[in-house]
């Protein structure tokens, strides 16, 4: 039998490549949503609490969303 070209496909290099970019992209993602909640903690703690109700006050929103980072 003769000899059969079979052209590149991607195969598991390719694969490899996608997975990296999305780790990385993921990455990212994670880190920009850390410094939005980061800023929006900020904010909140600098405006302390302004109503007296039993409602959750921007401070302890804040303070709230630190401990679930960690």
């Amino acid at each position: 039998m003769g000899h059969l070209d079979i052209p590149d496909l991607g195969g598991p290099a390719r694969d490899d490549d996608e997975i990296e970019e999305y780790q990385r992209t993921r990455h990212i993602a994670e880190e920009a949503e850390e410094a939005w909640l980061n800023r929006l903690a900020d904010e909140a703690e600098s405006e302390g609490s302004e109503g007296v109700d039993d409602s959750v006050s921007l401070e302890e929103m804040a303070a709230l969303l630190r401990v679930r980072q960690n």
